[in-house]
């Protein structure tokens, strides 16, 4: 991953005595703040890379190991029921551990029909029920995570979140119902009488809006001219023209005119003092500019643990990086010990005492579950208790 290494812009005034104005202020001010955030992007990128790898490196292989001796042990308990006699409270006991087992390896397991039996025989509801459960939470969360933080009310009862058109067609919903509720804001705006001042800030905005774009194509031209590969003969000058020219086009197709400018000084290799000598006018353009792609940023980094790559690490994104491998080292050590545990129990269980001993030993388990289900079911129905 490369980090931005173009000119860092900054005016300096070598006059003595000389006051930078208040535009110019400004400008190396925004500048100043680009160059922090790109570097606060770049570091967080190298931050969450470096989680991934670590956590890609032990945990997944072990969820996938405890998952399956979760299971092992599930079926070890529901083959004693048949196996030895218990009373009708041992058998509940023993049913309650066995489904604690499986909800536990379902979180990391996929199960087979002959592990899907053993659940539906034991469990309170059936698989595909828990299946439906786990799925109405997924939707009721994504419910709320859009009213919260997008103001977006929709209803996705209905969606099937296993299928890539039904959830395409429900990114196309959200796009619309996001695309409506900006009209009817605009309109609401419209249908309020503007002040005179609103109508100079609106015709200032469309001018600034134009000058940009004259800026943009005018750097860019300007550009293309002395950078163009076939302006050059020697291979090796027609190399460096090239990737110049790469860089110029990707800045312009994205209205970077900060890119552009720092490319134009790169390749005329000015000192910094040739943008003291821009006017007041011309840096509130480019400080415009610089502020819209400082909101860029700030979104950017915002929404950067939410990316689906980065999805199985976002527990630890808030972290520093120290402290993030740190508890990503202890959720490995977490789970190596509860894989031990389950091979020790699938290796022990072997009589009707020792299952019996581990049902007492796991009692407070399956009791803390079991009220953890029951508080859940009253935040959803309070009015069901």
């Amino acid at each position: 991953m490369a980090k931005d290494n173009t000119v860092q812009l900054q005016i300096v005034d070598s006059k003595p005595g000389a006051v930078l104005s208040k535009a110019q202020k400004s400008f190396n001010r925004l500048t100043k703040q680009l160059e922090n955030l790109n570097s606060k992007l770049y570091e967080e990128r190298i931050k969450l890379d470096e989680f991934l790898k670590l956590y890609s490196k032990k945990i997944p292989t072990y969820q996938d190991r405890l998952g399956k001796a979760q299971i092992a042990a599930a079926k070890i308990l529901s083959e004693a029921i048949d196996k030895y006699k218990f009373t009708k409270r041992e058998i509940e006991d023993i049913a309650r551990t066995i489904e604690m087992m499986l909800d536990q390896a379902f979180v990391y397991v996929e199960p087979d029909e002959e592990t899907k039996a053993v659940y539906n025989m034991w469990a309170e509801v059936n698989y595909d029920e828990y299946v439906e459960e786990q799925t109405e939470d997924l939707k009721s969360e994504l419910e709320d995570i859009l009213w919260e933080q997008m103001g977006v009310d929709m209803d996705l009862s209905d969606l099937d979140m296993n299928s890539p058109e039904a959830m395409h067609q429900f990114k196309e919903r959200l796009k619309a119902k996001m695309e409506d509720q900006e009209a009817q804001e605009e309109k609401k705006v419209g249908e309020k009488k503007k002040t005179k001042k609103q109508r100079e800030q609106e015709a200032k905005m469309d001018a600034e809006e134009k000058a940009q774009i004259k800026s943009l194509k005018g750097i860019y031209y300007s550009l293309v001219k002395v950078l163009h590969p076939d302006t050059a003969s020697d291979p090796e000058e027609i190399i460096r023209k090239g990737e110049l020219m790469k860089r110029v086009t990707v800045a312009y197709s994205k209205k970077d005119l900060s890119t552009l400018l720092k490319l134009e000084m790169e390749w005329l290799q000015v000192e910094s003092d040739h943008i003291s000598k821009l006017s007041d006018e011309k840096l509130d353009l480019y400080n415009g500019v610089l502020k819209n792609q400082i909101n860029d940023l700030k979104i950017e980094c915002d929404m950067l643990p939410s990316q689906p790559c980065y999805h199985s690490i976002s527990p630890y994104s808030y972290l520093t990086l120290k402290k993030g491998k740190i508890a990503i080292k202890e959720t490995a050590e977490d789970l190596e010990f509860e894989l031990k545990k389950y091979e020790a129990i699938c290796r022990e269980i072997s009589s009707k005492k020792s299952i019996l001993m581990l049902i007492r030993a796991i009692a407070p388990l399956v009791e803390a579950r079991k009220m953890e289900k029951m508080f859940g079911q009253m935040m959803s129905d309070p009015f069901e208790f």
